[in-house]
């Protein structure tokens, strides 16, 4: 379909798209099948939360590019929005996630364990000196979300939407380090899982709230499509 100065695929034209992926997928195992190279060779795209990838990826990546040497990676910040499209097309090889779960019968998930997402503020911060916040408390407050570290924080916002709790402003950032920033400056408040943030803790830079709603846990998920072909 012609739209203007775009175009976009027809119903049969999505169709078609998936069968001329699994073509190129086959022709590709074809060749690696035939050449069968002594060493594992080519590209792989992961998509990965900000928080994960600074705080738990080097020593993995440092690990696997001395076992594999001739890979080539992208790593990609991950969001959650059309995650499931990239990876069936194939736009994206492996995901990470961080979240309660995902719904996809043609996707593979494995759960690597589990991720303490906290509530933190300035030290000075006046929710800082409470004992323990109630989520009323957190009404007209300034809220830094991320919109790259995946969806946890829709859990938090699932939570205050129940409370009826309504942030008095919400900031929206690309770097996790530029809302831990704004935080230490006394910008507002933030949720983060609890390795993005427990240097600053122990430094005294950030303070973490206790939470009268008790610990929030999302799952760690890795992620692929299962019927797509996968290079050795």
């Amino acid at each position: 379909d012609r739209l203007g100065k775009h175009i976009s695929l027809t119903e049969a034209g999505e169709r078609l798209l998936q069968y001329a992926g699994k073509i190129l997928d086959l022709a590709d195992e074809t060749i690696a099948e035939v050449v069968r190279s002594k060493e594992p060779q080519g590209a792989l795209t992961i998509r990965v939360p900000e928080s994960f990838c600074v705080h738990r990826l080097p020593p993995v990546v440092k690990q696997f590019r001395s076992r594999f040497p001739k890979v080539r990676l992208s790593f990609i910040t991950c969001a959650v929005e059309n995650l499931q499209k990239d990876l069936r097309k194939g736009i994206t090889d492996l995901a990470f996630l961080l979240t309660d779960s995902i719904q996809a019968a043609d996707l593979e998930v494995e759960a690597l364990g589990f991720v303490h997402i906290m509530l933190v503020s300035s030290p000075g911060h006046p929710l800082a000196a409470k004992p323990k916040i109630q989520t009323r408390d957190l009404e007209g407050e300034t809220i830094l979300l991320s919109k790259v570290d995946c969806s946890y924080r829709r859990s938090f916002q699932q939570i205050l939407d129940q409370e009826n709790v309504r942030p008095g402003t919400t900031l929206e950032f690309n770097s996790v380090a530029a809302i831990k920033q704004c935080v230490m400056e006394g910008v507002g408040i933030t949720i983060l899982p609890e390795i993005a943030v427990a240097r600053e803790i122990a430094q005294g830079r950030l303070a973490a709230l206790t939470w009268g709603e008790g610990e929030m846990e999302v799952a760690l998920l890795m992620i692929w499509y299962e019927e797509r072909w996968r290079s050795p």
